[in-house]
């Protein structure tokens, strides 16, 4: 009765699931496990990539940590379980003597149990108080059905993190897609307007990639669509977002930039794709873009993009392979392209192009 109350208890929890903030289910379920258990405290601890995360359940509550080892999580409970673990529980409560199997071990005051994952390494750590009391054959019974139900729930939740990435992913090119940029983009103007800031963006559209595609076919169009993404992605800052907007065209959310420096690095990335995408005949490939800025040229998506769009038409309609950008009078007009092969880039402070 008790693994069956248990396991109906810990379903409790979990079916709050994801939907529901990570920390909430967490907690409840790590405090119904500790409290059938009879434990002074159980520990969640999750190792992605050397970032070591611990969720800590004891009779005050929850407490959350995060920190970043040098090495994985698993070398060293291998090496030092003793030290690692009380550093886990904090001073004081215990140690451990050995590791007894791949799935975990149960000595003196500690108990723990692996969390088998693909995308991760987790583990469920059980302490009592007292260094001269021990685990009962129950008390590890529960802590078992206790660690294969956080190892459902946990799966579930990775499941959901890449479901949620392919749908924000295209899947031709793997940068994000428009329902990603679309959030990115109204999180960027939010964030503007609290502070003040001004930000740019740039549409790339591709120069006669309907005449490459009836010529050399479908497939050759995409391959270049996907070589433009990478340059794309190599050149732009880990702040920026460049995202597919559209059939062969893509957007780049540049925060902190003024248009002088969205137009120099939209020239260096023309010149660059100038420098490099040669189709499948031998003939050049070119971009053109089209700069705009929050909030000069639009206060809301709609009016940014659509600034945006224009000023690319005008980049098209005045030959391609160029950069058009709203000029000072948001009337367009302002242009670099094959004619004007300098710009200067204007930088003021790291992570800025003012």
């Amino acid at each position: 009765m008790d693994a069956l109350r248990l396991s109906q208890d810990l379903l409790e929890c979990i079916d709050l699931g994801p939907s529901a903030a990570r920390e909430v289910w967490l907690h409840r379920t790590l405090e119904r496990l500790r409290l059938a258990v009879g434990a002074s405290f159980v520990s969640l601890v999750e190792d992605r990539d050397g970032q070591v995360t611990r969720w800590f359940v004891d009779r005050d509550g929850l407490k959350t940590e995060a920190r970043e080892l040098r090495e994985g999580l698993a070398v060293r409970l291998s090496r030092e379980p003793k030290q690692f673990l009380c550093g886990l529980a904090e001073a004081g409560s215990g140690f451990a003597q050995g590791i007894d199997g791949p799935s975990g071990f149960s000595v003196g005051t500690f108990a723990l149990r692996s969390v088998p994952l693909e995308s991760r390494s987790v583990w469920v750590v059980a302490g009592i108080s007292r260094p001269d009391e021990s685990w009962c054959d129950r008390s590890l019974a529960l802590l078992e059905i206790g660690t294969r139900a956080l190892r459902t729930a946990l799966h579930i939740e990775s499941e959901m993190e890449r479901l949620e990435d392919l749908a924000m992913t295209d899947g031709l090119t793997l940068i994000p897609n428009y329902r990603y940029l679309r959030q990115v983009l109204e999180a960027e103007m939010e964030r503007a307007r609290r502070y003040g800031e001004v930000f740019s963006v740039v549409m790339v559209d591709v120069d006669n990639l309907k005449q490459y595609n009836a010529a050399h076919g479908h497939l050759a169009g995409s391959e270049v669509l996907q070589r433009i993404a990478a340059v794309l992605r190599r050149e732009i800052r880990g702040s920026d977002t460049v995202a597919k907007y559209g059939g062969d065209e893509f957007l780049l959310v540049l925060p902190r930039t003024v248009a002088s420096g969205a137009l120099a690095l939209s020239e260096r990335i023309r010149r660059r794709l100038n420098e490099t995408l040669v189709g499948r005949g031998g003939e050049a490939l070119s971009c053109s873009f089209g700069v705009a800025s929050f909030p000069k040229d639009g206060f809301d998506y709609e009016g940014l993009i659509a600034s945006a769009d224009r000023v690319l038409y005008e980049a098209k309609l005045d030959g391609r392979n160029r950069v058009v950008w709203t000029g000072e009078s948001g009337t367009g007009g302002v242009k670099s392209g094959p004619e004007r092969e300098r710009v200067r880039e204007i930088s003021t402070m790291p992570g800025d192009r003012r």
